[in-house]
């Protein structure tokens, strides 16, 4: 949920608050001054809950310009965060992902037709983030977490996805569609390489084609893929995965 900033202490410090189940994400206009933004978001919080006081850990990542640092730190006596907490973070981190690339795509000069079909690119670039998550989970997690991580995020990343569609395009067969997609390239990306947290050439490569197809300056737009967004998108989870499951 995207909450407006109302207090003044915080302007030009903070794009954005958002708060997402137990997480208290922060988008900042730069990323500099963080001792200054938390102190100033420690005073805004204790005064907007009435004298509670936020505990967290700071955990950073940092979405092409946008830099966010989400708190993370519960107190003693909460529960351990569960691993569909921890998808939800890793699904806001693959919306924002898809969002910005299809900007980046429009900023490029590439043109996009319909709200239909960006929902189209923004879909290709959430199966991505979805197979590098399931390949860094591989390389940094336990096969019984990886295994309730990856469908946990996929049903994110569906029912986020389908509530979108529904609401900007319409009522439809949003979710079939999705999930197709989603299984279709979950067989295809599993034949191409991934190592040590970077995707090979052919990895990249496949990302870039299968966005290029949904636009007609097919060649710009897969080298811009697979030069700057894939690379990017990558970044920004590896961090995120590293940074969630410390």
């Amino acid at each position: 949920m995207f909450r407006k900033i109302t207090s003044k202490n915080l302007t030009g410090l903070v794009r954005e608050i958002i708060y997402l189940e137990n997480y208290t994400i922060l988008v900042a206009t730069d990323a500099h001054s963080w001792a200054q933004t938390e102190m100033k978001f420690a005073k805004y919080w204790f005064t907007k809950n009435q004298g509670v006081r936020a505990n967290y850990i700071p955990v950073i990542v940092c979405v092409r310009n946008h830099f966010m640092r989400i708190k993370t730190r519960w107190s003693k006596q909460d529960k351990e965060r569960t691993i569909e907490e921890l998808a939800s973070v890793l699904g806001f981190l693959s919306r924002k992902i898809a969002a910005d690339g299809v900007l980046a795509i429009e900023n490029k000069g590439y043109q996009t037709e319909s709200n239909a079909h960006r929902f189209q690119i923004m879909g290709e670039f959430l199966a991505f983030s979805l197979q590098v998550v399931d390949r860094l989970a591989y390389e940094q997690l336990d096969e019984d977490k990886r295994q309730r991580l990856i469908p946990a995020l996929a049903q994110n990343l569906i029912n986020g996805f389908v509530e979108n569609q529904s609401e900007i395009l319409g009522e439809g067969d949003h979710r079939k569609v999705f999930i197709d997609l989603l299984n279709q390239r979950g067989e295809e990306y599993a034949e191409l390489s991934f190592r040590n947290g970077e995707g090979g050439f052919d990895f990249l490569r496949y990302f870039g084609e299968q966005v290029a197809a949904l636009t007609t300056e097919k060649q710009f737009v897969s080298q811009q893929v697979m030069e700057i967004e894939a690379p990017a998108a990558i970044s920004t989870l590896k961090k995120g995965m590293k940074d969630l499951f410390k």
